[in-house]
């Protein structure tokens, strides 16, 4: 009867909850309701071509401000370093990545840049 029990236990023990699978951020339906739940207190909506763009302009400035705080690994390449940098969605992420790039005499006209563009796809949601 001891041996029952902690055999039980032990299985018990070992039990975990299996994790959700990752969103397949490809299927439109689940971008639409991940980008507007991100985006909720900005009454800011889904469009296909709003969120693609966002997508690329997050690497844009990733790939800027990974070469700004890590220039000795700046390939010049426009893509962010995929271990280092995930958009999470929001509009709120762009904003901080965006301030975090130093308002210098080199950077500032990028960083204005980014922050134009980013500007126009809201208003275009």
């Amino acid at each position: 009867l001891h041996q029952a029990r902690e055999l039980v236990y032990d299985v018990v023990a070992n039990v975990r909850t299996p994790r959700s699978p990752p969103l397949d951020i490809t299927d439109l339906g689940i971008q639409e309701h991940v980008f507007e739940d991100r985006n909720k207190a900005r009454r800011v909506y889904w469009t296909e071509y709003v969120f693609t763009e966002m997508q690329v302009l997050a690497d844009k400035i990733a790939a800027t401000v990974q070469a700004v705080n890590h220039p000795e690994h700046d390939s010049g390449s426009h893509a962010p370093d995929e271990d280092t940098f995930q958009w999470d969605y929001s509009i709120v992420q762009l904003e901080e990545m965006i301030t975090s790039i130093p308002p210098n005499e080199h950077l500032l006209p990028l960083r204005k840049s980014f922050d134009v563009e980013l500007k126009k796809l809201v208003r275009t949601a």
